[in-house]
């Protein structure tokens, strides 16, 4: 539960992106608190949703990566070095900047 929240500040990570309306991000967090979310662009503005579509990118972590990475407890750096990225990587280069918890 503590990722699937986290995840919720995807769209505002992605606001300044544009792209065109139905270009869908992945996210995969892997082991048992994982899970697929997909952002969709829609006119102007970003919505998530969980789902197994296939999308222009997708990054993949581990759920240690994903929370540090979240919480600013490492690096945009150290998390696209723990990360997967398939498909559009400027798109998918977006996410490893999301921080759900500001300190």
């Amino acid at each position: 539960p503590v990722l699937d929240a986290f995840v919720r500040a995807l769209p505002r990570t992605y606001r300044d992106v544009d792209a065109p309306a139905g270009t869908l991000v992945a996210l995969s967090i892997t082991g048992d608190a994982g899970g697929r979310w997909l952002l969709r662009r829609e006119d102007s503005l970003w919505s998530l949703y969980e789902g197994h579509e296939p999308a222009a990118a997708e990054v993949t972590l581990d759920p240690d990566t994903a929370w540090r990475a979240f919480t600013n407890g490492i690096s945009p750096e150290t998390t696209r070095q723990n990360a997967q990225i398939a498909g559009d990587e400027w798109l998918a280069r977006q996410m490893l900047a999301a921080t759900a918890i500001i300190a």
